[in-house]
């Protein structure tokens, strides 16, 4: 027989003030995601709470406590559907009661699937919780990475590309079998996609809302976009950098690169977003729109993980 945790809970229901994942083990003693969907700020802000209590017990008691090894963390991937010890890197890192820890968004790697925490979690929510038919029609705003290789491994009518810089024509395809796409201006006809995931891509486009627009529009009636970009936790974005009048970069913040598969430069972070993205994403033409919190030690999901689900 299966073990039933005492913690079950309905998702996203407040319960003595705070918001108390669930954590369901099936008969084969698999940890299932639960997922708090979230529509205001409020909300948010609620569950934010909620999640950070837990995982300020989670490390004292575990992580500082010294109950769990900080380079193997033993827990279950949802991708390979198999327990395993995730590798966890400590740089950069965060701190916690004026203890560095690792900043957990980007790390806890699976060592099967080769996904650390968001896109672990990105992969579990579009699987589990979107549920796309084996014949979905998807688009993948990346191609060169191993999450693009589990979907298109999975699901055979995916399309991915990259922000190609070697001259090759918008919706071509270079030597290496690599597509360009430029997000603000797709080449796909109207609604050619079910669903699209977008992952750390809208910071590094400028006109970030007309990349949003593109998505709706090569979206089917009903399509969903999966997106995860920097999320700050306040009520407005934050604009790092933009393009000025004479083209050039205008930086407001200090720069901020981040990793590009294709480049060693990295690549210019413009945005760090707030709660204004859920309004941008309606204006752009979602109907529904929310952010989808989740938190798990046994699936190794730590930290704050906020992505964010608009449908057509």
């Amino acid at each position: 027989m299966g073990i039933q945790s005492t913690l079950r809970r309905k998702a996203g229901t407040l319960y003595r003030g705070y918001i108390e994942p669930r954590v369901t083990l099936t008969v084969r003693g698999r940890p299932a995601l639960d997922v708090s969907t979230v529509r205001t700020f409020a909300e948010y802000r609620q569950c934010l709470e909620s999640m950070t209590k837990n995982h300020a017990r989670w490390l004292r008691s575990e992580w500082l406590g010294g109950r769990t090894d900080h380079d193997r963390l033993r827990g279950y991937c949802g991708v390979c559907r198999a327990w395993t010890r995730f590798a966890v890197g400590h740089n950069p890192s965060s701190e916690f009661e004026g203890r560095a820890v690792p900043w957990w968004r980007e790390t806890v790697d699976c060592p099967a699937c080769r996904l650390n925490t968001r896109m672990r979690l990105s992969v579990q929510l579009f699987e589990d919780q979107l549920k796309p038919a084996s014949d979905a029609r998807i688009y993948l705003t990346e191609q060169t990475t191993s999450l693009y290789a589990r979907i298109a491994w999975r699901f055979p009518h995916v399309i991915g590309s990259e922000f190609l810089r070697d001259g090759t024509p918008r919706g071509e395809t270079n030597a290496a079998g690599i597509r360009r796409e430029d997000l603000t201006a797709l080449t796909f006809p109207d609604a050619s996609f079910d669903f699209i995931v977008s992952l750390e891509v809208l910071e590094h486009v400028p006109d970030y809302k007309a990349a949003l627009r593109e998505c709706a529009r090569v979206l089917s009636p009903s399509g969903t976009l999966l997106l995860t970009a920097p999320f700050h936790g306040g009520e407005r974005n934050l604009i790092r950098a933009r393009i000025g009048q004479d083209g050039e970069i205008e930086h407001l913040e200090p720069p901020e690169y981040h990793g590009d598969p294709l480049s060693s430069e990295g690549c210019l972070c413009f945005y760090h977003f707030g709660w204004e993205l859920l309004a941008d994403l309606r204006e752009a033409g979602f109907r529904e729109v929310a952010a989808v919190m989740c938190w798990s030690p046994q699936l190794g999901y730590l930290g704050e993980q906020v992505q964010f689900v608009a449908r057509r």
